[in-house]
């Protein structure tokens, strides 16, 4: 922003230097040092509470004493704000390598239930691996129940969009603060918001991919011949020569010593159209996985746009 560097060096010195002091009852408390929190990594700044409302985490070494004061701390917030903490709510959950009978000594002091995990805070898991595929599944699980449960034949389009921005849009606000979201992720909210626009909440959006993905073909393994979109001409992404049963599967259809298709077989199974469209596509002698990708736009990945484009010109209720 443009701060002289001396000033941003006495800011941040301040910041992380702080030291907090109570005095309560005439008696000097000093927070710091009293309770040990977590550190994120090795050099991370040690945390020992987290405070939003009224879901708070607290972070502390698994002994008498330091456990023994947060139940002080928690008696004097009581005394002083004529509030009762509730109990029945508040939850315990050890890390890995603490003894039964600390477990139980701890639990006595806190008066609290042990839990394996804290299931949310904030709306997210509490404990995470290093996938988070669980939290951005429950994400549009999420957004996807709040469309259901709006009445959208009942409102105008304009109405709809007001929604959009108003409702939807926030819920994954707090979440992309935190993680950054995966293309699959950001894909799935898309369609979502281009669907429901159109009125069709789960059909709308599902047709919508439908209608724009396109199999590459790589080593056949993945794609049905007859139900997959794997060809690309103006006329269709399908094969539109009858299905026979003895073909199934684009790897029956290309020969894997070459790496070419076999020209024989696509003669004896498929029209004029298709033959021309199967030789069309080029094969690597790699031969890589079949890959799933967008035909609608040149760099072959999904974008908002191409979608909307798609959304609005194609009669969504030909697709099922």
């Amino acid at each position: 922003m443009g701060f002289d560097g001396r000033w941003v060096n006495l800011v941040m010195k301040l910041v992380s230097s702080v030291k907090y002091s109570f005095v309560i009852n005439g008696e000097s408390k000093v927070a710091k040092g009293d309770i040990h929190g977590v550190k994120a990594s090795r050099r991370g700044p040690e945390i020992s509470h987290l405070l939003f409302a009224d879901d708070s985490l607290l972070f502390t070494r698994a002994n008498r004493r330091e456990c023994s004061h947060i139940v002080d701390i928690l008696n004097q917030y009581e005394a002083t704000s004529g509030q009762k903490i509730n109990y029945e709510k508040s939850e315990v959950s050890f890390s890995k390598g603490i003894r039964t009978e600390q477990k139980e000594e701890i639990l006595g002091i806190l008066k609290m239930k042990q839990v394996e995990r804290h299931e949310k805070y904030l709306g997210i898991q509490s404990i995470l691996g290093r996938s988070k595929r669980g939290v951005f599944e429950a994400l549009l699980d999420r957004v996807w129940k709040k469309l259901q449960g709006w009445k959208e034949k009942l409102l105008s389009q304009a109405g709809k969009e007001i929604l959009l921005k108003a409702v939807i849009q926030a819920i994954p606000t707090y979440l992309m603060g935190v993680y950054k979201f995966p293309s699959e992720t950001s894909w799935g909210l898309s369609l979502v918001m281009v669907a429901a626009t159109r009125g069709e909440v789960y059909g709308g959006s599902k047709a919508l991919v439908k209608e724009g993905v396109l199999w590459r073909v790589g080593n056949g393994d993945c794609i049905n011949i007859w139900t997959d979109p794997w060809l690309c001409d103006d006329e269709s992404r399908f094969a539109t020569s009858a299905p026979s049963m003895e073909l199934t599967k684009v790897s029956k259809l290309i020969n894997f010593e070459t790496m070419a298709w076999d020209y024989e077989t696509l003669q004896a199974h498929f029209n004029e159209r298709d033959l021309r469209s199967i030789l069309a596509i080029p094969l690597s002698p790699k031969s890589p996985p079949d890959e799933l990708i967008w035909a609608f736009s040149k760099n072959v990945m999904y974008n908002v746009k191409t979608a909307y484009m798609s959304g609005k010109g194609c009669d969504l209720d030909d697709f099922q």
